[in-house]
């Protein structure tokens, strides 16, 4: 057992090479980019933080093509990301969001 300040980062990392996602753990999902693994484990979090109406309405503006563009394109514009990155980063974000199960609507 993991005790003080080590705890929370005990837990990532058991999210990070343990816990199995769609294919082996969530790293390997990454193909082992830390930047990726990362946006999936912020999505992980957010996704167990937002209440269910709120994770609902961010997976809708996700799921929509145009809304999605734009959050690339602000990604690009403003974090000086290329388009490609700040896609994939996107992409993992989504998926950690979807790991937690929420009810159907």
């Amino acid at each position: 057992m993991v005790h003080g300040d080590f705890a929370p980062a005990a837990d990532k990392a058991h999210l990070l090479y343990y816990q199995p996602a769609q294919h082996g753990t969530l790293l390997e999902a990454c193909e082992f980019d830390l930047p990726l693994a990362g946006a999936a484990l912020l999505g992980h979090d957010a996704g167990i933080l937002l209440e269910e109406q709120s994770l609902r309405a961010l997976l809708a503006i996700l799921a929509d093509p145009r809304k999605r563009d734009r959050l690339v394109l602000h990604m690009t514009r403003f974090a000086g990301t290329e388009s490609e990155i700040a896609t994939r980063l996107l992409d993992q974000f989504e998926l950690g969001l979807q790991m937690k199960k929420i009810p159907a609507a």
